[in-house]
């Protein structure tokens, strides 16, 4: 039971990393990975978008999708990943916004999973901005 946890740690954080190489990569690397994801990058962009969706998955998962921005696009990474890690092929604007919803239902393990990973992206965002300002 240990071992699957210290696994699911491992995981959030390679997906973790995965987020920030990925944010740092140049708009033709990212669109050669894209290709190999499950869900693409122009469906991302019109979920990212969509502010009744947003609303609507606010309301559903009790997340500030709609009101912060950066908990926007760090969901819209974390499912750009579970897609992909997952082999879930999304098909169209429909099946992606029913698909996240169910993922981010209250109580659900994927909930709690993009929890964790949200926490760990502000934890790595706080040691970074701490860093900085010692150097200074």
């Amino acid at each position: 039971m240990k071992n699957s946890d210290a696994d699911a740690t491992l995981k959030q954080e390679e997906v973790a990393h995965n987020v920030v190489a990925m944010s740092q990569t140049s708009p033709t690397e990212r669109a050669t990975k894209q290709h190999e994801a499950g869900v693409s990058r122009e469906l991302l962009a019109k979920l990212y978008q969509d502010n009744d969706y947003m609303m609507c998955l606010e309301r559903i998962g009790n997340l500030a999708v709609r009101t912060n921005c950066i908990v926007r696009r760090n969901l819209l990474f974390w499912f750009y990943h579970y897609c992909q890690s997952h082999g879930k092929l999304v098909r169209d604007e429909a099946d992606a916004k029913d698909y996240l919803s169910n993922l981010m239902r209250p109580g659900s393990n994927t909930r709690a999973q993009f929890m964790a990973y949200q926490n760990k992206i502000y934890a790595i965002e706080w040691e970074k901005k701490h860093a900085s300002g010692q150097e200074k």
